[in-house]
């Protein structure tokens, strides 16, 4: 729930390397922790559904991928 704004302004006031968020980003918090940066990284919220003994490989698949386009969508609201 941090504003990461000026951080990130700071940031690229010092480079033009693309800035990315990463650290709890999943489909409720993508939009709030894009502002201001170039993207987000997504881990946590896979390695959750990869974790998932009782879903078979192509059910963990499909499901980052709907998380993946949930979080695009999102951001690009």
């Amino acid at each position: 729930s941090e504003d990461l704004q000026p951080i990130l302004r700071s940031i690229k006031s010092h480079t033009d390397t693309p800035a990315y968020v990463g650290f709890g980003v999943n489909q409720k918090t993508a939009k709030e922790k894009v502002a201001g940066a170039d993207g987000v990284i997504v881990g946590s919220a896979f390695v959750n559904v990869l974790l998932q003994e009782e879903l078979s490989l192509s059910k963990k698949i499909e499901q980052c991928c709907a998380i993946a386009s949930e979080i695009k969508q999102k951001i690009n609201e």
